[in-house]
């Protein structure tokens, strides 16, 4: 798989489209003047500079506002869910990472450790299908997140999404995992 027919590299240029850019910041400059959680992120770069500071309590109060907004029903909530999943999306290699990796684990498929830093997963494996699963569970575990989780917000996303049923099926289909495609539903019994 090439790294321009990835579903996460497609969406990751749709969202830096100059379009999707000034929805942004016309949405978070409406919504800085109304929560003060949000004041002073009039802009996406703005954000971006935020989420990308150590400051992790600020990010908890940011995304926190951010995903009860995206909560709404309506235009306002797609927009608010589309700039946390665009804040997101730098992680999402790590949970196809884990998946997989969990997968290997569980049907005893070790071998030698890929990537650069060892611990990566080879470009075969990082698949378009898991992608597309993992996005799409993200995207739910956002706009249905539960409010009642303040704190490790963007922990809590990516665990959430690691530990779908739907991301590790997925992960099933293309790793040929027996058990796990029996557990997916997909298959009555392990086939021998």
């Amino acid at each position: 798989m090439s790294a321009t027919s990835s579903p996460l590299t497609a969406l990751q240029r749709q969202l830096a489209d100059p379009k999707s850019r000034l929805r942004f910041d016309t949405a978070l400059s409406a919504w800085a003047a109304q929560d003060p959680a949000l004041a002073g992120l009039g802009a996406h770069e703005r954000l971006s500079e935020v989420l990308a500071s150590r400051d992790y309590a600020r990010h908890d109060e940011v995304l926190y506002a951010l995903l009860q907004r995206s909560a709404l029903a309506g235009a306002e909530g797609v927009t608010a869910g589309e700039v946390v999943l665009n804040a997101m999306l730098p992680a999402v290699p790590s949970i196809v990472g884990r998946v997989i990796r969990a997968s290997r684990a569980a049907i005893g498929t070790f071998g030698a450790r890929r990537g650069i830093t060892g611990g990566g997963v080879s470009a075969n494996e990082a698949n378009a299908d898991v992608q597309a699963a993992t996005i799409g569970h993200l995207w739910e575990q956002i706009r249905r997140y539960p409010l009642r989780r303040r704190h490790h917000v963007a922990a809590n996303l990516v665990f959430d999404t690691a530990s779908s049923p739907v991301v590790q099926a997925s992960t099933a289909s293309t790793t040929g995992s027996p058990t796990a495609i029996a557990c997916s539903g997909r298959g009555s019994t392990p086939s021998r």
